[in-house]
């Protein structure tokens, strides 16, 4: 996880080589796209998804990252304002069939990055 500094108030975190596919990540993503950062955090403790640990856990470091840079911000004030979710190189393995034959496996691999931002109200 890195993170990378965009403009006076807002952060880009990034999380790469996940092990998942980004279809599965995107559909726990677009949901909080714009939310309130505490309020996405509560969302992903609930979800049913194996990744919403996954973007819990960057969300969190996001959000320390930004609050240690900048004493000033106050935790409730940050929001998500952008969320990309890529797709990162394919694993490939063989499946063993019947006759000798063998069919292919991917194995998909996601890289993560969130852009948190304090609000101005």
């Amino acid at each position: 996880m890195s993170e990378k500094l965009l403009s006076p108030i807002e952060i880009k975190t990034t999380h790469k080589f996940i092990r998942m596919s980004p279809q599965k990540i995107r559909r726990v993503t677009n949901q909080m796209l714009g939310m309130n950062a505490n309020k996405a955090m509560s969302l992903l403790k609930f979800l049913p998804y194996r990744c919403s640990t996954v973007v819990l856990n960057l969300l969190k470091s996001g959000m320390c990252n930004i609050v240690n840079n900048y004493d000033y911000i106050d935790k409730s004030k940050l929001y998500i304002k952008n969320i990309i979710v890529d797709r990162g190189p394919i694993l490939k393995r063989l499946q063993p069939r019947a006759q000798g034959k063998s069919y292919p496996i991917k194995k998909p691999i996601s890289h993560l990055t969130i852009v948190i931002s304090v609000t101005n109200k």
